[in-house]
């Protein structure tokens, strides 16, 4: 076949999608640094599909998450274990695609015939097959799901910061210390929703009864010149804030 020029700056559409794909896989490995190339190439393989200009690049990219990536890996890692179980079984019982080659044998004997041949005969139904590939995958895939679960851990524990904070911030920054200091990461879904409850009644609360005082947080009443702080909090209110911070409640919030 003839090769096929092109001109007027007129690319073929094979060219595009290499192009494409470089730029994909430039980007990707700013973003994802100490990824094999490997696996980013597969996928700017995959985004390549549907990006179709320069300026796309960047968006596609930055819409693609860490944990894309593990579970994409994780699915390569499947794939590639499997593969390999099935080629040392057949190997093993002188197989191809499931079916017995002519006058081969397993790694037990040798082909070709000879007194001291011994064929080797795989199990029937498959079964032995099936647990083969099962665990080879599990094997190969167990570090992921652990890299996955510790991910997601974490991404939940950063989510649940940042609802307790959104709560606190009602407060001023001298108050929240104790609130703050609270451990989310261990706690069940619904340890965490009652726990915000309780905080976001508690903060409500002092919120609630320092605007009826018509006080504001950490300035001097101005009322009598008295000198009083504006805010001041009951005891209750101090002690909720204390336990928070896992202090006694010895009046001090902070």
């Amino acid at each position: 076949m003839k090769e096929i020029h092109y001109f007027c700056g007129i690319k073929p559409f094979s060219l595009y999608i290499s192009d494409m794909k470089k730029e994909l896989l430039d980007a990707l490995k700013a973003k994802f640094t100490g990824v094999s190339e490997a696996i980013l190439s597969r996928i700017a393989d995959k985004l390549a599909k549907t990006v179709t200009t320069a300026e796309q690049v960047q968006a596609a990219v930055d819409a693609y998450t860490w944990q894309q990536v593990i579970e994409g890996y994780g699915d390569s890692r499947a794939t590639e274990a499997q593969q390999t179980a099935v080629h040392t079984y057949e190997a093993k019982y002188g197989l191809k695609d499931g079916q017995k080659i002519d006058g081969g044998a397993g790694t037990g004997g040798q082909a070709g015939g000879g007194s001291a041949t011994v064929v080797t005969t795989p199990p029937a139904g498959g079964d032995d097959l099936a647990k083969t590939v099962a665990a080879a995958v599990a094997a190969a895939v167990k570090p992921l799901q652990d890299e996955i679960a510790t991910f997601k851990q974490g991404r939940v524990a950063e989510t649940r910061k940042q609802q307790l904070s959104a709560v606190i911030d009602k407060l001023p920054e001298n108050l929240r210390k104790g609130y703050s200091r609270t451990s989310v990461d261990n706690l069940s879904d619904d340890e965490f929703n009652t726990l915000l409850g309780e905080i976001t009644t508690e903060v409500d609360g002092i919120v609630k009864d320092t605007n009826q005082k018509g006080a504001v947080f950490g300035r001097p009443s101005v009322q009598g010149g008295s000198g009083n702080q504006g805010g001041e909090l009951t005891k209750e209110q101090q002690a909720a804030i204390a336990h928070r911070d896992a202090k006694p409640a010895d009046g001090q919030p902070f």
